[in-house]
């Protein structure tokens, strides 16, 4: 099938699309332009064919395929072995050639393994669904152990300030790489698209973020600025859960 959404042109192939069980009710949202209509108008925001998008948490590839069109290119980033098969088979078709795709999960550099597999938190989660997420234990007979990847190894691969929009939705795993994220992002004037899933913290203590605050230019959050000495006080109230950080 191919249909255009958010001004963009999509092909995707059902029969690929076996293993994803919500692909149909995805693809009906997606033509309506109901599926997150936010992270589309941040991303023709920012639109820069001189830089590079990173795309962390790719699932199947939609929001690749549509950042592949407006930067020079992408580093997509998805562990979930199901979804990934498929968002190779969709950068394919969509005939993205200058995006690099990685199967391994994104952590801080402290962690060069872990687990990944199902949502704890959510009972109709299955490998392939959006909401698959990194875990300290195996504790389902679908978890397994994968390589991680960090945002300092992506600045090995690429100069740091041709980065133009780092998105990231991982689902809950945003409490590990933050720290490290803002950080580094500091030096090069990053822009960070984030979801924040604060409700699927493992350690719901936000005040120990408080300390990159300084680091912190400009907070969006409904297309709404705020002051980023409020930002953990507003995402830990869950008003809304993507936000965009200028560092």
């Amino acid at each position: 099938m191919e249909f255009v959404s958010y001004g963009e042109t999509f092909i995707f192939d059902e029969e690929k699309h076996n293993n994803i069980t919500s692909f149909n009710w995805f693809v009906d949202v997606l033509k309506n332009e109901k599926w997150e209509p936010l992270t589309f108008e941040i991303f023709n925001q920012l639109s820069n064919k001189e830089k590079i998008a990173v795309d962390i948490g790719g699932w199947i590839g939609v929001t690749s395929i549509f950042l592949s069109k407006k930067f020079k290119s992408v580093i997509t980033i998805e562990p979930d072995l199901v979804a990934f098969k498929t968002l190779l088979e969709n950068i394919k078709d969509n005939k993205c050639d200058n995006v690099i795709s990685y199967n391994k999960a994104f952590f801080n550099s402290s962690v060069k393994n872990i687990y990944f597999g199902v949502n704890d938190f959510d009972f109709d989660s299955y490998l392939g669904s959006s909401t698959s997420h990194i875990k300290v234990n195996k504790n389902n007979v679908e978890d397994y152990q994968i390589e991680t990847i960090s945002i300092l190894d992506i600045i090995q691969e690429v100069n740091p300030f041709e980065i133009g929009l780092i998105k990231i939705d991982i689902e809950g795993g945003d409490e590990d790489i933050l720290d490290e994220v803002i950080t580094v992002g500091s030096k090069y004037g990053w822009k960070l698209w984030i979801s924040f899933h604060y409700g699927w913290w493992k350690d719901k203590n936000i005040k120990r973020f408080e300390y990159l605050i300084p680091l912190i230019k400009k907070v969006r959050v409904d297309n709404t600025e705020i002051p980023p000495y409020n930002l953990f006080s507003v995402i830990e109230q869950n008003v809304s859960e993507s936000f965009l950080i200028e560092l």
